[in-house]
């Protein structure tokens, strides 16, 4: 019983949980970062499609920590959020959203 338990405790710590966050570049304008993202997943093709599919810059760098992230120009937190529970990537109470 106890090693039943011990199971279901390990895997609820294994979800991961993707970060948006809305950072300002100046006055007027602010980056989207998506970081924390699964190892798994195509980084550059997700970037591509929402830079298709937004009308925005963005690019697929790396942070300080040296963990891939993807950064879109303006407020685009909405539209992926949309697009993370769309494609089943990512559930709702997975993604934890900061900033401005």
């Amino acid at each position: 019983m106890l090693n039943d338990l011990d199971f279901e405790f390990e895997s609820v710590l294994d979800v991961k949980k993707v970060v948006i966050q809305v950072q300002k570049r100046n006055a007027r304008q602010c980056f989207t970062v998506i970081s924390d993202l699964a190892d798994d997943l195509d980084l550059k093709k997700i970037c591509a499609y929402l830079q298709k599919s937004l009308k925005c810059g963005g690019n697929v760098i790396k942070d300080d920590d040296g963990e891939k992230i993807i950064r879109l120009t303006g407020d685009q937190k909405a539209a992926v959020i949309n697009f993370l529970l769309d494609q089943e990537i990512y559930k709702e109470d997975e993604i934890i959203i900061k900033g401005v």
